[in-house]
């Protein structure tokens, strides 16, 4: 973009060149607002402040051809110094129509790290100055003359803003968000000729919209000059795929942070005593710029290893871009690709030992390469293997008459594993727990000797223990053992009783001699109206046998199995719905003998 001209004042100040000198007034400070009237050497000095800058290069820079500046070069015929560590500098210029400008150098932060400074200018005095500061209020100056009114109002265009004695806040959160600007700028161009000519822009701005010191209005004008910035090829060379919005609140976000460090006000601020928030300002915005602009992967680690028996460790970490994974040292990986975001990769095996040099790299797909990750010292310990196999203790035996095809057997096992059954047992059970194991029995069992069963767990690692032997049992299913026990049981007496509309209970005196927990109650009633159902009632038939038989083949429901000695055994039923005085015709109750005989009652329903 080309710098704001005066025709005028260029007229006025080629003129000069030809006008004999009539007077010359030495004075410090101050700017008649003219160039030089001669070619006699005028003595300038003053101060770099941005905070005070040092090491930097000041020239009294020729200004170009109709323009207000120059090309910020030391060039043949030009005079420069270099600014001392307090930010001072001192030229004597013996020609005119020029401009100072000033490039490099650094500040001290808060911490005291050294921090690169700004391209600054100032206009140049036309007498003998010895207070003629460059800051970044005097480069919006250097450029449009016309801001010097408003900025005079704040505090002073020219004023010292590092002083130790202060400069009014409204005037110093003007200069922090020009410098704030420039900041922003370095990521549209590196060079520092392009960023002056951002601040041009930023001058233009400020020039047609006033000088405004509230935050809302320094964001808005500094967003709109950053815009047209971007827009000009000629300044935005690095930058021209990012979005102007994304910069624009990489910008507002540290002019908040800068207005929240000095007050709009008039009161005095000492630049020092808040320079500690101005960097972290800073360090913000270069950080929301980084990851904004650069492609250059960040990674970070997620889940060291730490110490492991395996010899092929997983490792998580993430990363801020895909691209491709280097991997450095002694791990290495068949795993070549990174995602945006978390990344579990799997090592190559190891051997057993300690790990301490190995780091990744990513590399995008734009060819930016990240920084190495070094990966956390990890051990890979030496895998003990069991060899110990489970140790097996008999705890309750199968009784030596078992009246069931499934009888229980109670062993014990030091180890959890694979149950294996050999000899002419058989179980559906394949897994032992550690401890007691009371819920194993054998399964399908015919009626029979059985003498050579016997029992092994494996555990995990292959181990199998010792053949645990079964003591001899016998299952039987006949009604009369030769022992002369009975297992018929005799149904004696049945009755019915409605207590309610909500609960039936049915009692049964039953004579069994075999042992307890071997019967099986099945009731049904063969009428019962459309709207009753009650828990525990298998079906509605009219045929005995066809209740009997379907209440057999449904072993999860319509059934009670005696549990204690209680004798005789009350069965209470509840409906679920319906009227229990809705029920009518025959009660039966069937009981069943799990190793011998069935018996059955009927009672007819009062």
């Amino acid at each position: 973009m080309g710098s704001f001209q005066n025709p005028l004042l260029q007229l006025t100040a080629s003129a000069m060149m030809f006008i004999p000198l009539l007077s010359a007034c030495g004075g410090g400070g101050g700017d008649s607002g003219s160039e030089p009237s001669s070619l006699s050497s005028v003595s300038i000095s003053g101060k770099l402040a941005q905070a005070y800058v040092g090491g930097a290069t000041i020239i009294a820079d020729k200004k170009e051809s109709g323009s207000l500046t120059g090309n910020c070069k030391l060039d043949a015929g030009e005079i420069g110094t270099t600014s001392s560590a307090s930010g001072d500098f001192s030229l004597s210029v013996s020609y005119g129509n020029y401009v100072i400008c000033t490039t490099g150098g650094s500040y001290k932060n808060s911490d005291g790290k050294s921090v690169a400074a700004a391209p600054m200018m100032t206009p140049a005095p036309d007498t003998n100055s010895s207070g003629w500061n460059v800051t970044p209020l005097t480069t919006l100056v250097a450029t449009q003359p016309s801001l010097k009114t408003k900025l005079d109002e704040l505090g002073g265009w020219n004023a010292d803003i590092a002083s130790s004695s202060g400069v009014p806040g409204k005037l110093l959160r003007v200069a922090k968000t020009v410098e704030t600007y420039w900041q922003v700028s370095t990521r549209l161009t590196s060079d520092s000729k392009k960023q002056l000519l951002a601040l041009e822009n930023l001058a233009q701005t400020l020039k047609d919209n006033d000088v405004p010191t509230d935050e809302i209005g320094l964001k808005n004008l500094t967003s709109s000059a950053l815009q047209t910035s971007m827009k000009d090829s000629s300044i935005n060379t690095d930058a021209k795929n990012i979005s102007e919005d994304s910069m624009k609140e990489i910008l507002k976000t540290a002019i908040n942070k800068v207005t929240e460090a000095v007050p709009d006000s008039n009161n005095k601020i000492v630049e020092k005593d808040v320079q500690d928030q101005f960097d972290d300002a800073k360090e913000e915005l270069d950080s929301n710029a980084e990851e904004t602009l650069s492609k250059k992967p960040k990674l970070k680690e997620i889940a060291p290893i730490g110490t492991t028996e395996n010899s092929n460790p997983y490792y998580t970490f993430s990363s801020t871009y895909g691209g491709t994974i280097s991997y450095f040292g002694d791990c290495k990986s068949s795993t070549t690709s990174a995602n945006k975001g978390e990344n579990t990769i799997q090592f190559n095996s190891l051997s057993a030992g300690t790990y301490s040099n190995c780091s990744l790299k990513v590399t995008s797909p734009e060819g930016e390469v990240s920084d190495a990750l070094n990966i956390s010292s990890f051990t890979i310990k030496t895998k003990v293997t069991d060899t110990s196999a489970p140790d097996l203790t008999l705890i309750t035996k199968v009784e030596e008459l078992s009246t069931t095809s499934s009888p229980i057997f109670i062993f014990k096992s030091s180890e959890a594993g694979k149950i294996k059954v050999s000899g002419d047992c058989q179980s559906l059970h394949q897994n032992a727990v550690k401890g007691e194991n009371s819920m194993f029995s054998f399964s399908n069992l015919a009626v029979g000797t059985y003498s050579n069963c016997k029992i092994t767990v494996t555990d995990a690692s292959g181990n199998e223990s010792e053949a645990l032997n079964v003591p001899s049992f016998q299952v039987v299913k006949t009604a009369t053992l030769d022992s002369g026990i009975g297992f018929n049981p005799v149904i004696s007496k049945i009755s019915c009783t409605i207590y309610s509309t909500q609960q039936i209970q049915v009692v049964a005196t039953v004579k069994d001699d075999g042992p307890i927990g071997d019967l099986k109650y099945i009731w049904a009633f063969d009428k019962i109206v459309s709207d009753m159902e009650i828990e525990g009632q298998c079906g509605r038939f009219k045929a005995i046998q066809s209740i009997y038989d379907t209440c057999k083949n449904n072993l999860d429901k319509g059934y009670y199995i005696e549990n204690d000695s209680i004798n005789p055994i009350q069965l209470g039923i509840r409906p679920e719905k319906g009227n229990a005085n809705s029920i009518s015709g025959t009660l039966t109750l069937i009981v069943e003998d799990l190793g011998g005989g069935t018996t059955k009652m009927e009672q007819t329903s009062t």
